[in-house]
């Protein structure tokens, strides 16, 4: 899909630089950012929301979820 949209000339200047330098179009740097971008909200989202569980259920009940996850970690799983 093909998008128009209004940045300031130095930001212009910037991306193309580095464009250039990466040899990568500007489309596809752009991409590459906005994935970058939406990936770091959508980690920030989970982040949000296990806090919120753990206000609702308590730190102490948080601490023994944790614990009970960490027994069914596999055990031969070569790290």
């Amino acid at each position: 899909m093909k998008t128009a949209i209004s940045i300031p000339d130095r930001l212009f200047a910037q991306t193309d630089r580095l464009a250039r330098r990466l040899k990568k179009s500007r489309s596809a740097l752009y991409q590459e950012a906005l994935q970058h971008y939406l990936r770091q909200f959508s980690e920030q989202d989970i982040t949000e929301r296990m806090n919120r569980v753990v206000d609702e259920v308590g730190d102490l009940e948080a601490r023994r979820l944790v614990q009970r996850a960490g027994h069914r970690t596999p055990s031969n799983v070569e790290w």
